[in-house]
């Protein structure tokens, strides 16, 4: 009965409770941990407030945030790479009845995307099994995300009839709830699962679907110009490239320009047909040994094919093989290459230096990484003239949201929040870029695809630790990261602490040169704002005001770059000299400075 007078039915408990439920699980699958504790401190209140007060409220509360916050450190070691914690930190969540069911789906689906990563297909078919019998008993979204996982992992357990049915129940599901780009994800899934069971007609005729249902999305037609081009099929791969690109925009999205260059070297015969067949599949595999062996065996037969090597380069660099990643970025680095691979090989080169400056301060560090790249390279991608650099920014901001978005089975989920602005720069969701940082140790892309600002978003609400050096035509930049929080940033355009201390009036020139000379004998080993500080030279706030100035006006510069490279790592916190002054801030007081700032320029 309603008791409102509306004649609407008031929101009962148990519905308040589902909705915070299905919102919690919503954010825990996509990865975005920040988010999920926001909505589960709303749950929390929630269930306090259903409790009246009592006892049995306050405990309901405390008992759901400790559980959370297991849950979110199972999937943070995942995302950050140490998969094996992260599966047995979750799998003591999902044995624990008293956990509610969605935190349990929650670290099930976690379990499972990681154990398929690991090609641990037993323990994968079990946890998406189980997340699918709970999800049964849900809403139909997160039934429909279950079961692309499921249908994924059944291919991999050597059930493709059973994976296929799945797919196309969670097909049928995404078309009730209105879903294209979730139709077409299942659709291409199953266009994947037929093509490698040899079915290439009835994969072709799924892919098509999922061009239909979902046109702006390059992914299929990707797809099927990878398909002909591996059966020789020039004419039609080239069609389906050059019919996918959006007439109204100049500029090329560049996944698409990235398979017509291919495309472009068969033809012209540069390449064997079959080198570029088998590159293409080993270029998209997972890191592995056997992998950058046959990349380099491939090399023997085309050694002018040099995206062979930018490949080799980065599956090395992801294997932790540095040193002879190193080699194959110095390689290209004296070569006549475009300039596309020109960002890729000076974002290689400068995570290698940062990553082996991992003890310094971030001027330091984008120092190292500047100095490790060649200064031929450096002024060849410097050698855009601002007019083709306004261009290049002009069709970016024209560059259509949907172009960018990933296949992989988290599509189904919500966007991230507001997109914010920089002075009058807007930026597309980050929707796609949560894709790209939820499946790699290694994360690296095209920043006219994936804005600094919604990397640096996704990085951030995922409570990332780690370096991200991007590389564009003034040279690289580096943000450096704390569990989300920003703790360093430096661009080339950004003086120095030295620097900054000195126009303000906080040292001496003299005493600036003389600190600047130990830290030069010291091997680099020493920050040069704590030799200052330890001189008695600035004292702790100068210094920390500093470093905060430092920070802001260096990710200032980089929010500015609209085309080059990123490449993102992960490091392990621990070993490092901690030093007497270090700062953090959470990412949106740094763009609430830089708007500020810029509204008070005339």
């Amino acid at each position: 009965m309603d008791r409102s007078g509306s004649g609407r039915r008031r929101p009962s408990d148990v519905d308040m409770l589902e909705e915070a439920y299905r919102g919690l699980r919503e954010a825990l699958v996509s990865g975005d941990l920040a988010l999920s504790e926001e909505e589960g401190d709303k749950l929390a209140d929630l269930l306090e407030a259903q409790g009246a007060g009592t006892l049995e409220g306050v405990t309901a509360a405390e008992a759901h945030t400790v559980a959370l916050g297991r849950v979110v450190s199972g999937i943070q070691l995942i995302i950050d790479g140490d998969s094996s914690k992260g599966i047995a930190k979750l799998l003591r969540v999902t044995d624990d009845m008293v956990v509610h069911a969605s935190l349990r789906w929650a670290a099930l689906i976690w379990i499972t995307w990681a154990a398929k990563e690991l090609g641990a297909a037993p323990l994968a078919m079990e946890t998406s099994t189980t997340a699918m019998d709970m999800a049964r008993t849900m809403d139909m979204r997160t039934s429909a995300t279950t079961l692309v996982m499921l249908g994924e992992v059944e291919a991999l357990n050597g059930d493709p009839e059973q994976a296929l049915e799945h797919l196309v129940q969670a097909k049928e599901m995404y078309e009730t709830l209105a879903d294209p780009l979730g139709q077409a994800s299942a659709l291409l899934s199953q266009a994947r699962l037929l093509e490698e069971g040899g079915r290439d007609g009835f994969a072709t005729a799924k892919a098509d679907e999922a061009m239909e249902i979902a046109p702006e999305w390059p992914a299929p037609a990707v797809f099927l110009a990878q398909m002909a081009l591996r059966q020789g099929d020039l004419p039609l791969a080239r069609d389906l490239l050059e019919g996918s690109q959006d007439a109204e925009d100049a500029s090329w999205d560049p996944e698409l320009r990235r398979e017509l260059e291919l495309v472009s070297l068969v033809e012209s015969g540069q390449v064997p047909h079959w080198v570029v067949a088998r590159y293409i599949e080993l270029r998209d595999a997972p890191p592995s040994n056997d992998a950058a062996n046959e990349l380099e065996r491939l090399m023997l037969y085309s050694p002018s094919f040099l995206q062979l090597r930018d490949a080799l380069a980065w599956k090395l660099l992801k294997l932790g093989r540095t040193d002879e990643a190193l080699i194959n970025f110095e390689v290209l680095s004296r070569r006549e290459i475009p300039e596309d691979m020109r960002s890729s090989v000076l974002a290689g080169m400068g995570l290698l230096a940062s990553l082996s400056q991992r003890h310094r301060e971030a001027g330091a560090r984008t120092q190292a990484a500047v100095e490790a790249v060649p200064s031929e390279l450096r002024e060849a991608l410097r050698s855009n003239t601002r007019e083709e650099m306004a261009d290049e920014d002009t069709a970016n901001l024209r560059r259509s949201t949907s172009s960018g978005q990933s296949s992989a089975h988290f599509s189904s989920y919500p966007n991230a929040q507001d997109t914010p602005s920089v002075g009058n720069k807007k930026h597309p969701h980050a929707k796609d870029v949560q894709q790209l940082i939820a499946r790699k140790a290694i994360y690296s892309g095209d920043l006219s695809v994936f804005p600094t600002v919604e990397v640096l978003i996704m990085l951030c609400r995922s409570r990332r630790t780690g370096t991200l050096v991007l590389s564009g035509s003034s040279g690289i930049g580096a943000i450096f990261l704390r569990q989300g929080l920003v703790t360093g940033a430096a661009s080339p355009e950004n003086p120095n602490i030295g620097q900054i201390l000195l126009a303000h009036g906080l040292v001496e020139e003299f005493d600036l040169k003389e600190a600047s000379a130990t830290q030069a004998g010291s091997g680099a080993n020493k920050l040069l704002g704590e030799i200052l500080l330890a001189r008695g030279l600035v004292t702790r706030e100068d210094l920390r005001e500093a470093l905060l100035l430092q920070l802001v006006r260096g990710v200032g510069d980089l929010l500015e770059w609209d085309s080059g490279t990123f490449a993102f790592s992960p490091e392990v916190v621990g070993g490092a000299p901690v030093a007497e002054v270090e700062i953090e801030m959470e990412l949106a007081v740094v763009l609430r400075q830089l708007e500020e700032g810029e509204q008070e320029q005339p």
